[in-house]
């Protein structure tokens, strides 16, 4: 399980660097760094706000429907799946995939 926290957010730093490479406001990235270190830790209740303002501020930012918006929403989601709120989880997932189909077709 730890492996998996460790490759997960291993590989989302590697997807969202160059996104928010892009111009992004320091916020954006200070968010994300944060969220990044504490969920690599294991601290998902800590991470979730961090994730949440990640979200928001790349939504206001680079619009929703942006593809990165789909994986920083899909962020929220596991840090709810890790903590067992399942049914907060599911509804961010699907949301997570419209935003990716309209985004990459």
């Amino acid at each position: 399980m730890k492996a998996r926290r460790w490759a997960m957010a291993a590989g989302i730093a590697l997807l969202l660097t160059p996104a928010l490479g892009w111009a992004q406001s320091d916020a954006l990235l200070d968010n994300y760094n944060r969220y990044a270190t504490l969920f690599a830790q294991g601290s998902f209740r800590e991470a979730l706000p961090f994730a949440v303002e990640t979200f928001e501020l790349h939504k206001s930012e680079f619009g929703v429907d942006h593809p990165t918006a789909a994986v920083l929403l899909a962020n929220v989601a596991e840090l709810h799946v890790e903590m067992g709120r399942l049914a907060l989880a599911e509804p961010l997932l699907v949301e997570a995939v419209l935003i990716a189909e309209d985004a990459l077709g």
